[in-house]
């Protein structure tokens, strides 16, 4: 019978996939998330081949003096953090070092794996429970200080344990652990023959910034982390193996003895010169966080009262992109996401890439669709976020995003939408970061989308209000809701970058300009009529085959003068001449160019749309087109 019941196939912290074996150290399963740089075992032993190992540990009644010194120190830093006189040692072991804590006078605690321990220390008078426990098996007590010294390496996930400790702890309580360092000089000289790792006594690996980011995302905040020692015997043993190994000698590993280490400790102890030196090695293993110990001190902090943000991907065929989408949505590390996948029944590697997330996700399905619009307003219909957003699964949310926006909105309570910059890319080129003009931008709201799509969220009862996307409209469902919003709730620009907006030859924004072009006049006719432009005005825009007939027009208590009504014409124009510009309809953009002209001459100069008016008047579009390429190949 196999002895391991089954293996990890996502990383037990950031809980995605993309486990990558580490060289040399095959033969303890050793793997390294891809992600967040968790290290541990893939494979997890079963609960009866744990029991035959730690049956093999002998256990002592005595405790080296160096030890109690050592404790007792340790109790000494505790102090400042005695207010219930509770504490507790998670993988007490004998329960040495609860002794101590009880001559102290503290309310002592422990939790083991081993029932001969948990039998002693009950003897002792010691409050024992079999691991594992949970909050309920302590009721309702709470502990200043936990310690777990050298036992999250033995565990199977540490993120089930950590975040019973923050459970344990009370406000500002303390967490202190210690446990082998993966970055120790010990580890780089000896390699895979440092017998610290092993299996299956050993199961996951830390270095100072993987402990803290385990940690913290269970609101534990790093008081401090430093590394210090080396294990003279344990590095002596390494050594010795590597040179049998070089000799060809068939001789085994030597079996460690840490007493060595312990009667070494406590030699130094009488030799001031030595003390001194040890001091300072320590200092500098730590600085350098080479140590092979790590000793961390965790504080608990109140869980922030983040908003629930919900995103949105809409998805169809973008198998080529999809996985940088999800995987910057979900390595946000924001403890309050619902992330929804919409795809529209995908023929390529899509499906394939969402399934490998799955277990991350709130929700997904994968079933045709009548468009992006009704695939956005799927995954809205769902969602539960007071913050809300949509994230085209071309496009990427950059670390740290989500945390930004749900301060911006936690400060201003008022703001219906808020929007940043993006990062415009492309595969082999350097990227622009684009954002909004600030020049007249409430009017520009109403005439274009005048920033960027996926860097903007909004709050979730403005669909309650003012309905979903419309999803006869295809490419302008966007701009018809950004109208909805200016023209009812406050919008508030912020310098962030919060994504990358990847531009390709497949994506709407590039390929399907025309479409764009053709949604977005009948959107602004309909926000024409609500602001009132003149019928001049209108007549101008029906000549130039940019007016949409209708009576419809949009909720709102805001009035515009006539200055203000230009403006957003203009704006709108100007939007329609880049893209019909672009698309070398050349007639069309100097006619719009004219109208421009007569509405504002010297916004027609100040924006170089009389440049656009001389070249589309002048240049025969093969010409235009030449330059295009010449320029893109520069």
């Amino acid at each position: 019978m196999n002895s391991v019941q089954t293996r990890h196939e996502h990383c037990f912290v950031c809980k995605l996939p993309g486990l990558v074996p580490i060289k040399k150290f095959e033969h303890v399963y050793l793997v390294k998330c891809s992600h967040c740089g968790m290290i541990f075992s893939s494979e997890i032993p079963s609960k009866e081949r744990l029991q035959n190992y730690y049956g093999l540990y002998l256990t002592s009644d005595v405790m080296p003096a160096i030890l109690v010194k050592r404790y007792n120190e340790l109790l000494d830093q505790f102090e400042p953090y005695r207010k219930t006189n509770n504490i507790l040692d998670f993988g007490c072991g004998n329960g040495f070092f609860l002794d101590e804590a009880k001559k102290r006078g503290w309310n002592v605690y422990g939790a083991e794996f081993d029932p001969r321990y948990v039998a002693n220390c009950s003897r002792k008078g010691i409050h024992t429970y079999q691991v594992p426990v949970t909050k309920a098996d302590f009721g309702a007590t709470e502990f200043d200080v936990i310690t777990c010294i050298e036992v999250i390496e033995h565990l199977v996930d540490p993120s089930v344990e950590v975040n019973l400790f923050y459970e344990l702890l009370r406000e500002d309580g303390l967490l202190y652990i210690t446990t082998p360092n993966f970055n120790a000089l010990s580890l780089k000289i000896a390699g895979s023959d440092w017998s610290v790792v092993t299996f299956p006594e050993h199961l996951s690996y830390f270095t100072t910034d993987t402990l803290k980011y385990l940690c913290t995302r269970h609101h534990l905040e790093a008081l401090s982390i430093e590394s210090s020692g080396i294990s003279i015997e344990r590095l002596s043993v390494a050594m010795k193996t590597k040179l049998s190994r070089l000799m060809k000698s068939e001789e085994k590993r030597a079996s460690i003895d840490i007493h060595e280490d312990q009667k070494i400790s406590e030699f130094m102890e009488h030799l001031s010169l030595l003390r001194f030196l040890k001091k300072k090695s320590n200092a500098l293993l730590s600085m350098a966080s080479m140590g092979d110990t790590l000793k961390a001190c965790f504080i608990k902090k109140a869980k922030p009262q983040l908003p629930k943000i919900s995103i949105v991907t809409p998805s169809y065929n973008q198998g080529e992109f999809i996985e940088d989408t999800i995987l910057s949505v979900l390595t946000q590390d924001y403890p309050n996401l619902e992330f929804i996948i919409i795809d529209g029944g995908s023929k390529d590697k899509s499906v394939d890439i969402i399934r490998k997330y799955e277990r991350s996700l709130t929700y997904w399905v994968s079933e045709r669709d009548n468009g992006q619009s009704q695939a956005i307003n799927k995954g809205l219909s769902r969602a539960t976020g007071e913050i809300v957003s949509w994230l085209c699964s071309d496009d990427i949310l950059l670390p740290g995003a989500l945390h930004k926006v749900a301060k911006t909105f936690k400060s201003e309570t008022e703001a219906g939408l808020i929007h940043g910059k993006t990062v415009l890319f492309n595969e082999g080129k350097k990227g622009i970061v684009k954002g909004a003009e600030k020049e007249d931008l409430p009017l520009r709201y109403l005439a274009y989308i005048p920033f960027p799509q996926p860097s903007s969220f909004f709050r979730r009862n403005i669909l309650l209000e003012q309905g979903y996307l419309e999803e006869n409209l295809h490419f302008g469902m966007d701009y018809d809701l950004l109208i909805k919003i200016a023209l009812n709730y406050p919008i508030l620009q912020i310098p962030d970058v919060l994504s990358k907006y990847r531009l390709h030859e497949k994506s709407k924004s590039m390929s399907q300009l025309a479409g764009f072009a053709k949604d977005w006049v009948v959107v602004f006719s309909k926000c024409a009529r609500t602001i009132g432009l003149s019928e001049h005005r209108l007549d101008q825009l029906r000549k130039l085959g940019l007016y949409h007939e209708g009576a419809d027009r949009y909720e709102t208590s805001q009035t515009f003068n006539e200055a203000e009504k230009n403006r957003v014409m203009i704006y709108f124009l100007e939007y329609q001449l880049h893209i019909y510009y672009e698309l070398l309809e050349l007639p069309l953009c100097e006619e719009i160019a004219k109208v421009i002209r007569d509405i504002d001459p010297q916004l027609y100069s100040s924006r170089s749309i009389d440049s656009i008016h001389f070249k589309s008047k002048n240049l025969p579009a093969y010409i235009i087109r030449t330059f295009r390429k010449i320029k893109r190949l520069v």
